[in-house]
């Protein structure tokens, strides 16, 4: 098991970093790479500390990533414990200390503006709103939109620009949402 300490974090912060843990993961890992998966996610909190049950499935489901994580608001300090198993057939479960290792220097790359970023991220992340592109109806979340210099919105299907007030936004149920 590894564990990783991160200072001086905003509780923004944190929430937006592990909403996009399989993106990090994406990004950090070769092209071949299967990703990570979310199985189980669960947070909690009691007076000042806010806890989580992170658990991911990597490949065809024969690695798992388990993140305990921990953070303390008065402190502004965020722990996490990873813990990776590997599924070894007639054996079980054995440890995957090299799989713990990346995960944890994964997280330790990040620097504070990139942190910052997950903040904003955060506080959009339960958003259904969506953009639906007038010309073709391709439909885009509103925090992936491709927005040019002089605010105007590039449809990444059409190549069409549109002004802002041409923006078509809908609200979404989770259920159609992908």
């Amino acid at each position: 098991m590894e564990t990783l300490e991160l200072y001086d974090i905003d509780e923004d912060e944190l929430g937006g970093l592990l909403s996009e843990i399989p993106t990090i993961w994406k990004n950090n890992s070769g092209f071949f790479d299967s990703g990570l998966i979310p199985v189980f996610i669960n947070i909690g909190e009691l007076d000042n500390l806010v806890f989580g049950v992170h658990i991911f499935s990597h490949g065809n489901g024969a690695r798992l990533f388990i993140i305990l994580s921990e953070y303390m608001r008065d402190v502004r300090i965020a722990t996490f414990n990873i813990t990776v198993k590997n599924m070894m057939g007639w054996l079980g479960y054995t440890s995957n200390n090299k799989g713990e290792l990346k995960f944890k220097e994964m997280l330790e790359k990040l620097t504070y503006e990139e942190l910052e970023i997950f903040a904003v991220e955060n506080q959009y992340q339960e958003s259904r709103e969506i953009f639906i592109c007038p010309n073709c109806s391709a439909q885009y979340r509103l925090r992936v939109l491709r927005v040019t210099e002089d605010n105007r919105i590039v449809c990444q299907n059409c190549n069409r620009l549109f002004n802002a007030i041409e923006l078509n936004v809908t609200q979404k149920s989770a259920s159609h949402d992908s």
